[in-house]
């Protein structure tokens, strides 16, 4: 796992000296994702300057042959690569006259592309964010893997094109500026992260997932190369050879991702998706090291069940109990961490979990992926709930039933069953995709036009707009699979894996994603829905697997996630740091609405309402903002 950067330029914005102090400064703020080697090449004739860097976490090939940026034989393509390729090893097989120097995947890249430019990017098989230098064609191109597992960051400038892993790294160029984008504000508010393409800067722009970038001196054009796609051809298919299928590619799948030359080791959670990741990868290699980490604040440990799978598995297990004390810690560091805002709290203690698991192996996989592919959140089975709430009578659905739920009281904690009926009954009247994600809102679409002092630039459509533009490319009409292809698509590669990607690079830790692999995501999406979300049973094929093989208790509980008590906190423990940073001088100073801000706090700390995530997602915010001093009087569009 690594980090990359770059400047490709058609104009004279910059001097090559200026270029070549640039790069190693963008490079050096990479650090952490690759602290084993650095590189830079550079490149200039008449038409066009080029800059690439390059840091390096070693995991495959840690001789010099694994150094980058790295070219073919003829010295006419230049790549920068973070990630890995699995098929590696079969690409080179095939090409059995080519020159290859070394044995790292970084050279299955360059034969591809040399074998088909247009096309290579859709044989690789892995989580990449790369960049290629072809100066035949005088290109550049940028590519993300389907899912989005690695980040990447790109500005266009007129006719010069600068790029990155992450925005830290941007801020190195001269030629960006840190206006703050009031769209992405607003689009912060409600999600929670920043749909790609936007990011939190108005210049710069994210890579989507599954797509490709060529840049030459025409400007940038960008195309998608993969996307979920759902089918019924597997309907008349016998469960049980399903479940057969199933097995065999992820055991495949767990199996190509223990390609390393460095130690390996498993997060564990106690749930089902890290326990089932935990125990075949203990069929395969022998011992495995397993990391957990337990937490003293009660409700909120799993660390029984992790230890229960541990002993199961004969793991070589380590885990550690944290306190408040040391959770909080870790609240400070979010905006350097995350690089944008990001408001999902679960960051803080899988920053933890990676830096106890650094200390003993490089790499560790990871169960990130089953909630998504398999129906595993509450949210599923709850559109199906709001398809028969819907058919109610008005009178009940909008009238009666709401002002019973409205009259619940306020509970501390996260996710209690009046914070969930309450935001149940505000997902009604809308479209089912978007009532998906007004459950999941932060701030609701009246409280973000409260929040941007009166002057509410985006309307609601245009505040829903990736979720309208993905539901378009959906193609099935179930509720239930829709929901999922838009997590798949918003929630899960902006926020999940971006959450992640931080934690585990802030400590040099690569994580990888058995369920993500995309052979295995093409079949399960090809499975009947109730193999996945079979009545109100998430999850209903994997616990179908694992049956017998882990115990009930694991396969059966509920849900519970990898959340810390943020509500309670912000009453509490963290109630000092809350009202520093949401005084009224900040919040004025961010050219957000004072008295909207007031009356969350004052209903959060009187229990009239449950704020938590409204307040958790305006602190991050303000955090982030004091970090980046971003926000400046000629940010006037605010």
């Amino acid at each position: 796992m690594c980090g990359i950067c770059g400047y490709v330029s058609f104009s004279s914005f910059l001097r090559m000296n200026d270029v070549k102090r640039m790069i190693p400064s963008m490079n050096s703020s990479l650090s952490h994702r690759g602290p084993d080697d650095e590189g830079d090449f550079y490149a200039e004739d008449s038409e066009v300057m080029v800059g690439l860097g390059h840091r390096r976490l070693s995991i495959i090939d840690l001789s010099p042959l694994g150094h980058q940026p790295m070219s073919n034989k003829g010295k006419w393509l230049w790549t920068a690569f973070n990630g890995e390729i699995y098929n590696y090893k079969q690409i080179k097989e095939e090409a059995k006259d080519y020159p290859f120097l070394g044995d790292s995947d970084t050279e299955a890249i360059l034969y591809l592309y040399e074998k088909d430019p247009e096309g290579f990017v859709e044989r690789l098989d892995g989580m990449f964010s790369l960049s290629l230098w072809d100066k035949r064609e005088r290109r550049l191109i940028l590519a993300r893997d389907p899912m989005g597992k690695k980040p990447l960051y790109y500005a266009v400038l007129d006719r010069t094109l600068v790029f990155a892993s992450e925005i830290k790294a941007l801020l190195h160029c001269p030629l960006i500026n840190r206006e703050l984008d009031s769209s992405s504000l607003a689009k912060y508010l409600f999600y929670g992260y920043i749909p790609a393409p936007n990011s939190i800067f108005k210049q710069i722009k994210k890579l989507k997932a599954g797509h490709i970038l060529f840049f030459d001196k025409n400007g940038a054009k960008t195309r998608q190369y993969w996307t979920p796609k759902f089918s019924s051809c597997r309907e008349k298919v016998s469960e049980d050879c399903l479940i057969s299928e199933f097995r065999d590619l992820l055991i495949e799948a767990v199996k190509k991702r223990l390609v390393s030359d460095v130690p390996l080791g498993c997060f564990l959670s106690g749930g089902i998706d890290s326990s089932t990741i935990a125990l075949i990868m203990s069929q395969l290699i022998s011992p495995i090291k397993t990391f957990s980490i337990g937490f003293t604040i009660k409700g909120y440990d799993e660390l029984m069940f992790a230890r229960k799978v541990a002993k199961l598995i004969g793991s070589d297990h380590y885990d550690e109990i944290l306190g408040a004390d040391k959770l909080l810690e870790v609240v400070p560091k979010i905006p350097d961490v995350a690089d944008e805002p990001l408001a999902d709290a679960s960051l803080i203690p899988t920053y933890l979990l990676s830096q106890i698991t650094r200390k003993k192996v490089t790499v560790a996989l990871g169960g990130d992926g089953g909630d998504e592919l398999f129906a595993g959140y509450p949210t599923y089975p709850g559109d199906r709930v709001a398809d028969y709430y819907e058919r109610l009578p008005h009178i009940l659905r909008d009238r009666l039933i709401p002002a019973i739920i409205n009259l619940l009281p306020v509970r501390a904690g996260n996710y209690t069953i009046d914070y969930i009926a309450k935001k149940f009954v505000l997902g009604r009247n809308f479209p089912p995709s978007i009532r998906h994600y007004i459950w999941q809102a932060y701030l609701q679409a009246n409280e973000v036009k409260s929040l941007l002092s009166g002057k509410f630039f985006l309307e609601e459509e245009s505040l829903f707009s990736e979720i309208d533009s993905y539901s378009n490319e959906c193609n099935s009409d179930d509720i239930v699979e829709r929901a999922i292809f838009l997590d798949m698509k918003l929630y899960f590669p902006e926020s999940i894996l971006v959450k992640v990607d931080r934690a585990s690079m802030a400590h040099s830790l690569e994580v990888r994603a058995p369920f993500l692999d995309k052979k295995l995501m093409e079949f399960v999406n090809s499975l009947p829905i109730n193999l996945k979300l079979r009545g109100f049973t998430g999850k209903y094929i994997l616990k179908r697997l694992m049956k017998g093989l882990l115990p009930d208790e694991i396969l059966y509980r509920k849900k519970q996630g990898f959340s810390v008590p943020i509500g309670e906190w912000i009453r509490k423990e963290l109630k000092d740091l809350t009202l520093g940073l949401l005084q009224r001088s900040n919040i004025e100073k961010s050219r957000l609405n004072y008295d909207a801000v007031e009356r969350l706090l004052s209903d959060h700390f009187s229990l009239k309402r449950n704020n938590w995530k409204q307040i958790w997602a305006l602190m991050v915010f303000q955090l982030w903002s004091d970090t980046y001093k971003c926000l400046k009087k000629s940010d006037t569009n605010l």
